[in-house]
Protein backbone atom coordinates (compact mmCIF):
# COMPACT_ATOMS: atom_id res chain seq x y z
CA UNK A 1 0.00 0.00 0.00
CA UNK A 2 1.53 3.27 -1.14
CA UNK A 3 1.08 6.35 1.00
CA UNK A 4 1.96 9.84 -0.17
CA UNK A 5 3.86 11.73 2.49
CA UNK A 6 4.10 15.43 3.26
CA UNK A 7 7.62 15.58 1.80
CA UNK A 8 6.33 14.41 -1.58
CA UNK A 9 3.54 17.01 -1.53
CA UNK A 10 6.08 19.73 -0.66
CA UNK A 11 8.35 18.60 -3.51
CA UNK A 12 5.54 18.56 -6.10
CA UNK A 13 4.24 21.93 -4.87
CA UNK A 14 7.72 23.41 -5.24
CA UNK A 15 8.06 22.03 -8.79
CA UNK A 16 4.65 23.45 -9.69
CA UNK A 17 5.46 26.72 -7.92
CA UNK A 18 2.43 26.35 -5.68
CA UNK A 19 2.21 28.02 -2.30
CA UNK A 20 0.04 25.60 -0.35
CA UNK A 21 -1.33 26.10 3.13
CA UNK A 22 -0.87 23.38 5.73
CA UNK A 23 -4.55 22.48 5.36
CA UNK A 24 -4.18 22.14 1.57
CA UNK A 25 -1.07 20.00 2.00
CA UNK A 26 -2.96 17.69 4.33
CA UNK A 27 -5.91 17.54 1.95
CA UNK A 28 -3.74 16.73 -1.08
CA UNK A 29 -1.75 14.18 0.89
CA UNK A 30 -4.94 12.29 1.72
CA UNK A 31 -6.52 12.69 -1.73
CA UNK A 32 -3.43 11.54 -3.63
CA UNK A 33 -2.95 8.60 -1.27
CA UNK A 34 -6.56 7.55 -1.91
CA UNK A 35 -6.11 7.85 -5.67
CA UNK A 36 -2.93 5.77 -5.67
CA UNK A 37 -4.54 3.12 -3.46
CA UNK A 38 -7.49 2.93 -5.82
CA UNK A 39 -5.16 2.47 -8.79
CA UNK A 40 -3.20 -0.18 -6.90
CA UNK A 41 -6.43 -2.05 -6.18
CA UNK A 42 -6.87 -2.49 -9.93
CA UNK A 43 -3.81 -4.77 -9.88
CA UNK A 44 -5.72 -7.27 -7.72
CA UNK A 45 -8.69 -7.58 -10.07
CA UNK A 46 -9.12 -10.76 -12.09
CA UNK A 47 -9.40 -9.73 -15.72
CA UNK A 48 -8.63 -13.12 -17.21
CA UNK A 49 -12.20 -13.43 -18.50
CA UNK A 50 -12.25 -9.98 -20.07
CA UNK A 51 -11.84 -9.87 -23.82
CA UNK A 52 -10.84 -6.81 -25.73
CA UNK A 53 -12.66 -6.22 -28.93
CA UNK A 54 -10.87 -3.75 -31.12
CA UNK A 55 -11.99 -2.91 -34.59
CA UNK A 56 -9.15 -1.24 -36.43
CA UNK A 57 -11.39 -0.55 -39.39
CA UNK A 58 -13.44 2.01 -37.48
CA UNK A 59 -12.44 5.57 -38.09
CA UNK A 60 -11.60 7.57 -34.99
CA UNK A 61 -13.26 10.99 -35.01
CA UNK A 62 -10.87 13.85 -34.42
CA UNK A 63 -11.71 17.45 -33.82
CA UNK A 64 -10.31 19.98 -36.21
CA UNK A 65 -7.12 21.47 -34.85
CA UNK A 66 -7.44 25.22 -35.17
CA UNK A 67 -4.79 27.62 -33.90
CA UNK A 68 -6.04 29.91 -31.14
CA UNK A 69 -4.51 32.41 -28.80
CA UNK A 70 -5.82 31.56 -25.37
CA UNK A 71 -3.50 33.66 -23.23
CA UNK A 72 -1.99 37.07 -23.61
CA UNK A 73 1.79 36.74 -23.72
CA UNK A 74 2.33 39.99 -21.82
CA UNK A 75 0.10 38.81 -18.97
CA UNK A 76 1.96 35.51 -18.76
CA UNK A 77 5.34 37.22 -18.76
CA UNK A 78 4.19 39.39 -15.84
CA UNK A 79 3.86 36.29 -13.64
CA UNK A 80 6.91 34.43 -14.97
CA UNK A 81 9.64 33.99 -12.32
CA UNK A 82 12.45 35.26 -14.58
CA UNK A 83 11.24 36.84 -17.83
CA UNK A 84 14.02 37.99 -20.12
CA UNK A 85 13.65 40.18 -23.21
CA UNK A 86 10.10 39.00 -23.89
CA UNK A 87 10.89 35.31 -23.32
CA UNK A 88 10.48 32.84 -20.48
CA UNK A 89 13.84 32.10 -18.88
CA UNK A 90 14.03 28.49 -17.68
CA UNK A 91 16.75 26.56 -15.86
CA UNK A 92 19.37 24.89 -18.04
CA UNK A 93 18.77 21.13 -18.08
CA UNK A 94 21.20 19.90 -20.74
CA UNK A 95 24.93 20.16 -20.97
CA UNK A 96 26.75 21.23 -24.14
Amino acid sequence: MTVIDQETIDHVAKLARLDLTDAEKEQYTQELTNIIQLIESLNTMDVSQVTLELDASQEVPFREDLPQQRFDRKDLLKIAPEPEEGFFRVPKILEN
